[in-house]
């Protein structure tokens, strides 16, 4: 029974530390933000490497226009929520990656990851209505 109670509890705080990542890399990746960079330039790869016509397209408009159209483009591409266009899209993923590299230091079952996926989604919608 004690042993159900440490494994709850640790499932708990790695899902609810991943999801104040999250919420910390979003606000981070905002425009004027330390990474506000980040969404630009994997837009700017992301269309280049899936359409090239738009890319040059797109880059022969006036450069205060282009980040914009770099984004609306690369919204169409299914890899961009992942990579920080949606917070909790990402989390997903950012999940995956911290469960992977910890479980068995903690040794947990990999197989919890879906049960820290679920939990810190959820924390992480409690997280964004609270701001």
């Amino acid at each position: 029974m004690m042993t159900m109670l440490i494994i709850a509890v640790k499932l708990i705080g790695i899902a609810f530390l991943c999801s104040l990542l999250s919420f910390f890399l979003d606000f981070t990746f905002r425009e004027g933000a330390i990474f506000g960079v980040w969404l630009n330039f994997i837009a700017r790869k992301l269309v280049k490497f899936i359409n090239k016509e738009k890319y040059l397209l797109i880059k022969k408009m006036p450069k205060e226009s282009q980040d914009f159209e770099f984004i609306n483009e690369a919204d169409t591409i299914p890899l961009f929520m992942p990579l920080g266009r949606c917070i909790v899209c990402s989390n997903v993923w950012q999940v995956i990656i911290i469960y992977s590299s910890i479980f068995y230091l903690l040794n947990l079952n990999f197989w919890f990851v879906f049960i820290v996926i679920l939990l810190s989604s959820f924390f992480l919608r409690i997280i964004i209505n609270e701001r």
